[in-house]
């Protein structure tokens, strides 16, 4: 009788086990065709909002996203390298940048914003009247955490962000 015991809570753990395995591959399987599909939020077109705030020279509020794969840089006229305040300056793409004042969605080096991580694949664009460029500094999801300083934002997240141009200096900061 003990050993039938036994052998049915086993044969139950088992099966929770196997159960729990199944859970973990559905749901991260699940996650990849979400966003296979497009369903996850893209970033391209926010920054394509957020260009066109900037250039319109007009106060403006927007709402915008950074995935998890980018982060947002902003980079002074006649400067190769910003220093957000953390890990080091990030270089300016100058194929991109040339000598103006840019600003670029670069790519994330497993998860982390590093210097060169806007030497490759970044997207860019210049500001030929704007000589400076600060903004938030936000280097995680939590808006709570958000400082000014040069532009810089990293983590997933959806924030407003006020766009002005005043003294030919671009600011982005939090409403």
């Amino acid at each position: 009788m003990q050993k039938r015991a036994a052998t049915t809570l086993l044969e139950f753990l088992l099966g929770l086990l196997i159960a729990g395995v199944a859970i973990v591959v559905i749901l991260n399987v699940g996650e990849e065709i979400y966003g296979l599909l497009g369903f996850e939020k893209d970033d391209k077109g926010y920054f394509d909002t957020l260009i066109k705030a900037a250039e319109s020279k007009e106060n403006s509020q927007i709402i915008y996203y950074v995935s998890g794969e980018h982060f947002l840089v902003g980079f002074d006229k006649d400067t190769e390298e910003v220093n957000p305040g953390f890990s080091g300056n990030i270089k300016k793409p100058k194929l991109e940048c040339g000598i103006e004042a840019c600003i670029c969605l670069c790519n994330l080096d497993s998860g982390d914003a590093t210097p060169y991580g806007c030497l490759s694949k970044a997207r860019c664009r210049q500001f030929k009247n704007i000589k400076g460029i600060n903004g938030i500094v936000l280097t995680n999801s939590n808006i709570k955490d958000a400082k000014q300083g040069k532009l810089l934002i990293k983590g997933k997240i959806e924030l407003p962000l006020n766009v002005k141009t005043q003294d030919n200096v671009l600011e982005i900061s939090l409403p």
